[in-house]
């Protein structure tokens, strides 16, 4: 006799989870229009993170105190040491994230930051000496090639232009690399953990890293405009919370692949916003090369999807 509560999964998951998709691809491409919103109101990327992660913390914070008290107290030491390590490096890794935006263009910024799948297999690869394909390793070839086309472009470009096209690509892959470090660390707490106390241990680890480095660096909570302290809340609720809220519900219903795809969906999105709101237009060569990463990454995707 069939389950009724799988009749229903089945009906809902027709149509539903396709429309909860769309609206976290939509609030996740918002993200870097917020940010320079943001930049332009002069809230330095220290203090963005410091607000982003926080509120996300405190988000959390409510359910897991009331339903997830008896699976924290069960967590070891050395869990928590884990936690701290991918909430530090996970902080740090938005902080690089934020500052690459304000040196080259949303396009750029963002294709490259979505590049963690690569150096995610990379990683698993070189350190935890996992198998891959073929399929990957063409795929890194290809995003690399399209890594060279960009480096080429800054090169190329005027002085000031192109420092500013290498200095925000080495930003936001430096912001890549951390975050595929983050997701791999997560990854052997993630094994023996429910979702929610998890993103609650690393949000609030971070969160703490990102204070720190706020009163270390000297930086000042207060004073910025009210505009400022809108756009990063708004980065706050739709990138940060509706978009990867809706991604996470979705597991259970849409295949991981598509998911994972689902960053570099935000980007040509967030990049179209650009050019509406900011007419920022990057160069032919850009255009190509982060197409050409884009490929790579979408190639790596799917062969880590058949290993």
């Amino acid at each position: 006799m069939s389950n009724p509560a799988n009749a229903v999964r089945l009906t809902t998951s027709q149509w539903w989870p396709y429309l909860i998709f769309g609206i976290g691809i939509l609030a996740g491409s918002t993200g870097p229009i917020f940010l320079r919103l943001a930049q332009a109101e002069f809230v330095p990327s220290p203090i963005m993170t410091a607000f982003r992660l926080t509120i996300a913390a405190l988000t959390f914070t409510p359910l897991v105190l009331r339903r997830y008290q008896a699976e924290l107290r069960r967590l070891r030491k050395r869990d928590f040491v884990i936690a701290l390590a991918a909430g530090g490096i996970f902080s740090i890794h938005f902080t690089f994230v934020f500052e690459s935006y304000k040196f080259t263009s949303i396009l750029i910024a963002g294709v490259l930051i979505g590049s963690i799948p690569l150096w995610t297999a990379l990683i698993e690869r070189f350190i935890l000496h996992v198998h891959l394909g073929r399929t990957i390793w063409i795929g890194l070839g290809v995003a690399l090639a399209g890594g060279a086309m960009i480096s080429l472009s800054g090169i190329m470009a005027s002085t000031d232009l192109g420092s500013g096209i290498l200095i925000g690509g080495s930003l936001a892959l430096t912001g890549a690399v951390l975050g595929a470090i983050y997701l791999v660390t997560g990854r052997t707490l993630r094994n023996h953990i429910s979702f929610v106390p998890y993103v609650w241990l690393i949000f609030t680890s971070a969160a703490v890293i990102s204070l720190l480095t706020v009163v270390v660096g000297g930086y000042s909570l207060s004073g910025y405009s009210p505009e400022g302290y809108f756009w990063v809340l708004m980065s706050t609720i739709f990138p940060q919370i509706i978009a990867h809220g809706s991604f996470n519900y979705v597991l259970a219903y849409l295949p991981a692949t598509l998911i994972s795809l689902s960053g570099q969906l935000t980007n040509v999105i967030g990049a179209a916003a650009a050019f509406f709101i900011f007419a920022e237009l990057p160069g032919p060569l850009q255009i190509i090369g982060s197409a050409v990463i884009i490929v790579g990454v979408v190639m790596v995707i799917f062969g880590q999807s058949k290993e």
